[in-house]
């Protein structure tokens, strides 16, 4: 216990740093018509998620926290959720997935073949031909094979990507995953359930009884 009140407050923003690397003032480009956005177009609150699908702590993220934000505040409509998948460089064939996602995305079904490869990272990441890993995983979700081939081995979603390389420089993304609260506040690294889910009760302004569904 500490006695003295300035040592006191001294340990709660050192905590509060701890918990929530954030940058608090610097402004970003607009993300408008970039990535892949929740179906909650009229919140106020939007939290844009820079991925690499090679990254495991992304994969432990999507399995671990990402459900219950969505459950509590991206389903309600509380929270837009944007996507972007982005190749950091550090894991291999990473560009192969993130362009997979993409022409998913063409054919609506970016959430569950971003599931999809989050599950299979091991074996799409360690073979010699993910290609053929990849649009096997397109035949599994019953999309239209031809088109999603066409598509992965096309310029269009290979252009959407190198754009989400570019916004993460601009938006000086250091590691993944990173998050941006408004375009305004940074967030680096996977946060555990219970400090992103307080960062997000504050921004909404909410009380944390007023949650869905809590665990």
């Amino acid at each position: 216990m500490i006695a003295h009140a300035g040592g006191w407050w001294i340990v709660q923003w050192s905590i509060l740093w701890l918990a929530f690397p954030v940058s608090w003032r610097q402004s970003y480009p607009s993300l408008d018509g970039v990535g892949h956005d929740s179906p909650a177009a009229q919140a106020a609150i939007e939290v844009a998620e820079f991925l690499d699908f090679g990254c495991p702590e992304c994969a432990r993220f999507a399995a671990e926290v990402l459900p219950t934000l969505t459950a509590e505040f991206v389903s309600p409509g509380r929270v837009r959720w944007k996507t972007i998948p982005y190749v950091s460089g550090a894991f291999p064939h990473s560009r192969e997935a993130a362009v997979a996602a993409e022409c998913a995305g063409e054919q609506g079904a970016f959430p569950a073949m971003h599931d999809r490869l989050f599950a299979g990272q091991r074996e799409w990441s360690r073979g010699r031909r993910p290609d053929s890993v990849l649009i096997g995983y397109a035949a599994a979700m019953a999309l239209d094979t031809a088109g999603f081939a066409a598509c992965f081995r096309g310029p269009e979603a290979r252009a959407r990507v190198r754009l989400h390389d570019k916004l993460a420089r601009e938006y000086r993304v250091r590691g993944t995953p990173t998050f941006y609260l408004n375009r305004t506040r940074r967030i680096e690294g996977a946060l555990p359930l219970a400090p992103f889910r307080e960062l997000l009760q504050t921004a909404t302004g909410n009380d944390a009884a007023r949650s869905p569904s809590r665990r």
